[in-house]
Parts: C-alpha cells; sequence; structure tokens
C-alpha cells in the first residue's frame, strides 16, 4: 500500500498599517533611513507626506505648482543626492491640459524651488560605480529628447546600474560587432544612451530577441532602456 503524507505549512503576510491613499512608494534617506513617501492621490495633489519605517509622520512637503497645472506624478524622493543641505529633496512632474505641456521640479522641503527641467516628464536615479546620475525624457509630442545629468551627491539603497544575470541580461558585454537583447513582452521601443545624454531609438518585435549591431557605433558605455529593464553594455574595438 502506497501512503502519500501531505504536509501543508501556512504563511501569514502581517499587516502593519493602511494609508488612506494608494500612491505609497518607500525610498532610504541619508538622514532619516528607510521612509515611506505617501504622494495623495486626491485633488489637488500639492503635499507629500513623509513617514518613518514605523509610519509616523516625519513631515509634509507641500509642492510648488504654476498656475495651470497640476502634479502628474512624483519621480523621487532624496536627500543629500542634489545638494548637501540636508534637506528632503522631492523631484516631481506637472503638467497642464490645453494645451498639453509638462515640466519636471526639484524642491526642498522647505519648498525652496532647486531647479526645473522644461518638457521633460520622467526622470531615473543611476548610480554607476559611484557616480550619479539622472537621465531626464521628455513627453514625445514636447519634446522627445533625453538629457543626462551629473548629480553632486549620492543616494543610499541604490544598486549599480547593470544588467541582472538573473532577470535580463543581453549578450556578448562588452561588445564589438553586435549586442543580442533577450526576447521580452513588455515594449516594442528599444531607447539607447550614450552618457553625454543622445540617444537612439530602436523598433523591435515584441516576443522575439533583437540583434543591435554596434560595429558603427564609437567604443564606451552605453545605457539601454527596454520597458521596465534598465542597463549598461560597453562597445570595444
Amino acid at each position: 500500500m502506497l501512503l502519500i503524507i501531505i504536509k501543508i505549512v501556512s504563511a501569514q503576510a502581517i499587516l502593519e498599517h493602511t494609508y488612506p491613499d494608494r500612491n505609497v512608494w518607500p525610498y532610504k534617506l541619508t538622514n532619516y533611513g528607510w521612509i515611506y513617501a505617501v504622494i495623495h492621490s486626491g485633488n489637488p495633489k500639492n503635499f507629500v507626506e513623509i513617514y518613518n519605517s514605523n509610519h509616523s509622520l516625519i513631515k509634509t512637503i507641500t509642492l510648488s505648482i504654476p498656475s495651470g497645472y497640476q502634479v502628474m506624478a512624483v519621480q523621487n524622493v532624496s536627500d543629500n543626492l542634489f545638494n548637501s543641505d540636508n534637506k528632503i529633496e522631492v523631484l516631481y512632474t506637472v503638467n497642464s491640459q490645453s494645451p498639453f505641456n509638462c515640466n519636471m521640479m526639484l524642491i526642498n522641503e522647505d519648498g525652496t524651488l532647486l531647479q526645473q527641467f522644461p518638457g521633460q516628464y520622467f526622470g531615473s536615479i543611476f548610480n554607476m560605480d559611484g557616480d550619479f546620475k539622472m537621465i531626464t525624457t521628455g513627453y514625445p509630442t514636447v519634446d522627445s529628447s533625453s538629457s543626462v545629468y551629473a548629480l553632486p551627491g549620492t543616494m543610499v539603497g541604490m544598486t549599480e546600474l547593470k544588467n541582472d544575470p538573473g532577470c535580463y541580461l543581453p549578450s556578448p558585454n562588452p561588445c564589438n560587432e553586435y549586442i543580442l537583447f533577450p526576447p521580452q513582452e513588455e515594449s516594442d521601443l528599444l531607447v539607447v544612451w550614450d552618457l553625454s545624454g543622445k540617444n537612439i531609438h530602436f523598433n523591435i518585435q515584441r516576443g522575439q530577441s533583437y540583434r543591435l549591431r554596434t560595429a558603427e557605433i564609437p567604443e564606451g558605455v552605453y545605457i539601454y532602456r527596454l520597458g521596465s529593464k534598465i542597463g549598461k553594455f560597453t562597445v570595444i574595438r
């Protein structure tokens, strides 16, 4: 007689806290450690609440919004990344509807406007071997360019900008004549930047591998974005 024993192991996620808004993102700051940034989804979305890891409110930051604009998205929360004054920095995008326009803005926790990025709607922060960069992307109908900014500070809790072998790995890397991107289903647009911010767009077929010819581009380090996949590759001669 065959005896089959089934062992059932139960697991349970333990609820810590519920925020009334759906937009909650964790960030690690130099001066506060891990925090939760709560971006209110009501109307108007004109402030961000910062909570510590125990879900206690640290401070509320009011966002500066130009007349006729509304908050589109909060891109990043940091301290000591854009300057060294130890104040929390909020990077966010505002947009107008008629006519459509967008603008990325950077403020300190006291509301001081540090910098604006006209026509840009998305900003990503990268740690490139200890050298921090921000790549901004313009809204296609406003400004289709991308720009690379060197940042003076650091952001804790980040990993190096690199391919993840367990997830997605174009090869060979470094490359000479070509680099092969594995099949994916997220996007049909591959964007490649050099370190000066110049970008090239390649239309690809979802679900199929894509062979990018690199023999005719200068040697150096390149950053790519393909859907949610971001990484870098090196062209050598």
